[in-house]
């Protein structure tokens, strides 16, 4: 759906950054959230709360319709 949601020109670029920009920030900060949430919390089990409002949110979301509308396929570009 991602690569399909591109325009083919740029279709590898957009793509790559946009997972390798996303995996970057998640990653890169969620061992830093979870050390600050058990410092302010005092309680180990508090990184469990990221993993509840993860699922929490993708729950909610999982069903809401494409934000640009349905993709057009990669013929219509050609």
């Amino acid at each position: 759906m991602l690569a399909e949601a591109a325009p083919v020109p740029v279709r590898c670029t957009a793509v790559s950054l946009g997972c390798n920009i996303a995996f970057g920030l998640i990653g890169g900060l969620t061992p830093l959230m979870a050390a600050w949430l058990v410092d302010r919390t005092g309680d180990e089990i508090a990184p469990a709360f990221l993993i509840m409002l993860s699922a929490a949110i993708t729950f909610e979301t999982y069903r809401a319709p494409f934000p640009l509308g349905t993709p057009k396929p990669a013929a219509a570009y050609a």
